[in-house]
């Protein structure tokens, strides 16, 4: 039991849940989706990304003796109908979907959870520009329940929110049976003269030897259209642009 379970759904209340990766936010909120559903309220459990959706509904099967429902942008428009209609008459008490979820007609809504509330796609710039963590919020404090943001890097804004009491706050520590967290180390990019740094090479180059395989994250998509010497500030610009 987690002191998440101490405090009632039916009072407005923001709750920032910290926790670093595997540490089992899910698992904690869950038991307070499940006291909101036993209970006859709607819960709505918001994902940054449609493909997530799959993944949170074979987690909830597992846990939970009702199908959630999905709910995002690319269903048919007269599922969305459907489930516009079975919302309004509270025939659906658990919805799993995108930020365009908000929108649904709640008949009596306990709890929304937003998870990985740092995620920037809950940000929405075009036409009806919205931030679907702070519009759940306003959805909460409307229907007078619980909203509970998780993230394992909570956004500079629910920290500050947290510091400042607004939100009440809750990590967790560890992960699931202590699993240990892997080995990291930054590498100062300021000191090489290459894009990969030797380091990162050899460790590379080990990998392929030992017959292993290597994943390279990288932080942007897109592309570079000219390229500086570190040690002169030369710059050599693509001739087509």
């Amino acid at each position: 039991m987690h002191k998440i379970d101490e405090i009632t759904f039916k009072k407005f209340k923001v709750i920032l849940l910290e926790g670093v990766t595997g540490s089992g936010k899910t698992r904690v909120y869950f038991h307070k989706v499940r006291e909101v559903i036993n209970k006859g309220y709607q819960c709505l459990i918001l994902v940054p990304e449609i493909i997530l959706t799959t993944q949170w509904v074979e987690d909830i099967k597992n846990d939970f003796d009702i199908n959630p429902t999905v709910y995002h942008s690319s269903i048919k428009k007269k599922i969305r109908e459907e489930i516009w209609g079975k919302v309004n008459l509270n025939q659906e008490k658990l919805i799993i979907g995108t930020r365009s979820a908000l929108f649904l007609p709640f008949n009596k809504l306990g709890l929304i959870v937003i998870d990985e509330e740092h995620d920037s796609s809950y940000k929405q710039e075009e036409q009806l520009i919205i931030n679907a963590r702070d519009f759940s919020i306003v959805r909460a404090k409307n229907a007078n329940c619980m909203v509970i943001l998780s993230s394992a890097t909570p956004s500079l804004e629910s920290s500050h929110n947290s510091k400042l009491k607004k939100y009440e706050y809750f990590k967790l520590y560890r992960r699931v049976n202590n699993v240990q967290l892997p080995i990291f180390k930054i590498i100062d990019m300021k000191k090489e003269n290459c894009i990969i740094s030797d380091e990162l090479s050899n460790s590379i180059q080990k990998n392929i030897d030992s017959n292993h395989q290597t994943l390279i994250f990288i932080n942007k998509r897109g592309y570079s259209p000219f390229i500086i010497c570190k040690n002169c500030g030369y710059s050599r610009v693509c001739r087509k642009l």
